[in-house]
């Protein structure tokens, strides 16, 4: 049985867009982490932001855990300023999010929403316009 994911990710402005789906094991993890990071690389140059979808998440391995773990901090120290996370509520996704993520701070902030518009709107107020047109079909 496969239980690679897979995910998309893209950029506009100073924002990171993030899709994921299926269930992720390491190496899908190690992926993501280099395709992020390549988007990253037009954006770190100033404070940004980072909005994932995550309804089709389906969760990860634990060995995922640490390497997204280093790319959240990665991306702390790179200037990223705050996070949104979109999806339904599941505890269990929300536990293992919590394991892969730094805590919310003076210079970072981070929030989960059900709903993209609210995410979008948080992003704005935080000073992060984006393109509503990112999200067609709830896919990046």
């Amino acid at each position: 049985m496969s239980y690679r994911g897979h995910f998309t990710v893209s950029q506009d402005s100073q924002v990171i867009f993030t899709y994921a789906a299926g269930g992720w094991d390491v190496m899908t993890a190690r992926d993501y982490c280099a395709s992020f990071k390549k988007a990253a690389a037009n954006v770190y140059h100033k404070p940004w932001a980072h909005i994932l979808l995550l309804d089709d998440w389906i969760l990860a391995t634990p060995e995922v855990e640490p390497v997204i773990l280093d790319l959240a901090h990665w991306s702390v120290a790179n200037k990223l300023l705050c996070t949104a996370k979109v999806y339904r509520e599941n505890m269990l996704k929300q536990y293992q999010l919590a394991k892969m993520n730094p805590v919310s701070s003076a210079t970072y902030c981070q929030q989960e929403f059900t709903e993209q518009q609210a995410a979008l709107d948080w992003l704005a107020g935080e000073g992060f316009k984006v393109d509503c047109n990112q999200f067609e079909s709830g896919k990046v």
